[in-house]
């Protein structure tokens, strides 16, 4: 596969924006040449999450680098948060540190990547496109499942999902209706069986 094939974006055949978030000045050079090389437009090679949130807040990248011990108030485990929470941009960790306690810390924030100092443009590379890949599977997912929920809610019968448990995961306004079981039993449908709520109300009809 040709660079240029891993570095475009897909959904506009333009090259891929990355942020680059590491206060080791020459660790920061050395990657915003590299990854210019491999054909990636990098919008802003910053120091602090403070700096890493300016620059998305202007533009949105496609992913981030972000070392976990960065400069500032925040790490790069916090702005990674923030910056997933605010932009659903995904992030990829760079550190030195790969302690269980690091690793574990870093994975409560979702990351799409962790690589390991020192490593190489190809690792940097091969990381970039997983991680790109992933993100834009899982956002037709999402797109997906909010459809689908639109739809389910917009039926004009009633629809009740429930797990394997028969815990109720969704009820739609019809079958809100037809149950009498609304929004307060919905709101705590994950520890309310479906049985209660039938038995409470008897079975529904028409």
């Amino acid at each position: 596969m040709q660079v240029s094939d891993i570095s475009a974006n897909s959904r506009s055949n333009q090259p891929l924006s990355v942020l680059v978030v590491e206060d080791e000045a020459v660790v920061a050079r050395d990657l915003e040449r590299s990854l210019g090389d491999m054909g990636y437009d990098v919008i802003a090679a910053v120091t602090s999450g403070e700096e890493a949130l300016r620059a998305s807040s202007r533009r949105v990248p496609d992913v981030v680098l972000m070392d976990i011990r960065i400069a500032g108030d925040k790490d790069g485990i916090a702005t990674a948060s923030l910056l997933k929470a605010r932009y659903q941009v995904p992030v990829i960790y760079m550190t030195a540190y790969a302690d269980a306690e690091t690793v574990a810390r870093a994975a409560q924030s979702g990351p799409y990547g962790y690589i390991v100092k020192p490593f190489t443009s190809r690792e940097v590379r091969s990381a970039i496109e997983i991680a790109c890949r992933k993100h834009d599977a899982d956002q037709q997912v999402t797109r997906r499942e909010r459809w689908f929920a639109t739809m389910l809610r917009s039926i004009g019968d009633a629809v009740i999902a429930c797990d394997c448990e028969r815990r109720v995961e969704f009820m739609n306004p019809k079958a809100e209706q037809l149950t009498g079981c609304g929004s307060a039993t919905r709101a705590g449908a994950r520890s309310t069986r479906w049985s209660s709520c039938s038995a409470a109300t008897g079975p529904a009809s028409r």
